[in-house]
């Protein structure tokens, strides 16, 4: 495993598209560039290819990889680990 330097730093920024009149608030107006120690960060794993990434699409990926119920998701792996070590 390789530890971050020191006092690194993970930026989530917020856009929002000004070509639009006015904004709906909906997430397809909004952009996310994520920086980590200033160095923009392509967020491939999610569908974007440039340094903006359209927030529907990021808010999307994340809903995907985040867990809904953890307590759950733990007593199953919980669950899980007992019924491998009884095998």
């Amino acid at each position: 495993m390789v530890w971050p330097p020191y006092a690194s730093q993970f930026v989530v920024e917020l856009w929002r598209d000004s070509s639009k009149p006015s904004p709906s608030g909906a997430a397809s107006d909004y952009f996310a560039r994520v920086l980590y120690n200033s160095q923009v960060l392509r967020l491939f794993a999610a569908g974007c290819c440039d340094d903006l990434c359209p927030a529907d699409k990021l808010i999307a990926y994340l809903d995907s990889i985040i867990p809904n119920d953890v307590a759950k998701q733990c007593a199953d792996s919980r669950r899980q680990m007992r019924e491998q070590k009884a095998k």
